[in-house]
């Protein structure tokens, strides 16, 4: 039994040998590298979960912590800076609910005073005012109008001011043609009319009109 055993393992190395001999004089396709070998090395590189093409990673140090020398050994160290984004910052931007919490809050502090008018009255109600209050408003409006500072932000969303400042005050002043005059000139040119010419009686029709009207539809074409 012996000498079959060994006889059998005498046959498997050698056959082992020749197997492993076709493959490695076996053709590589071009890659310079047999298929058993890139076998192999794709078992060991899963095997090993190692990715050949991965660059090395550079471990560094961490730096020691900053301790405060000894002449500040006893003494109180510097105070973090105060956060900018607080409720005491004057440009912080009151939030629905404590506008809320604040009306209500003034609401009760008033709740003994007569003459206190809710802010909430107005939205409750039915939202009509009076004559005299339509006037009121009317006036208030206009004038906050003509006083409005444009270089000033009032909201976030506002541009900044040197992106508002007008060219000259006449440009500021300038509000345009109405838009009455500009639907009659509308009306007259799509009626081949010139509006600088046509008044009352006169003869509307003009070569410089028909031009335009050419032009227009050349290029809606």
């Amino acid at each position: 039994m012996t000498f079959v055993f060994r006889s059998m393992k005498l046959a498997l190395a050698l056959a082992g040998a020749a197997s492993l001999a076709s493959c490695i004089s076996a053709p590589t396709y071009g890659t310079g590298t047999s298929a058993t070998t890139q076998l192999v090395e794709d078992l060991g590189e899963a095997v090993l979960v190692i990715n050949p093409d991965q660059p090395d990673i550079d471990y560094e140090a961490r730096p020691e912590l900053v301790k405060p020398s000894k002449n500040m050994a006893g003494q109180p160290l510097v105070p973090p800076q105060k956060s900018v984004a607080s409720v005491d910052n004057p440009n912080w931007i009151e939030s629905p609910e404590e506008q809320r919490e604040r009306v209500y809050q003034e609401i009760e502090d008033n709740e003994d005073n007569p003459f206190y008018k809710s802010p909430l009255v107005g939205a409750k109600g039915t939202g009509q005012l009076t004559e005299k209050e339509q006037l009121e408003a009317f006036r208030k409006a206009r004038n906050e109008a003509n006083t409005i500072d444009i270089t000033q932000r009032r909201y976030l969303i506002d541009p900044p001011a040197e992106y508002r400042t007008p060219s000259s005050p006449e440009a500021l002043n300038d509000l345009g043609d109405p838009e009455r005059a500009k639907e009659r000139r509308r009306q007259k040119l799509a009626e081949g009319k010139d509006p600088d010419r046509c008044f009352l009686f006169l003869n509307c029709k003009s070569g410089k009109t028909e031009d335009f009207l050419e032009s227009s539809k050349n290029a809606g074409q």
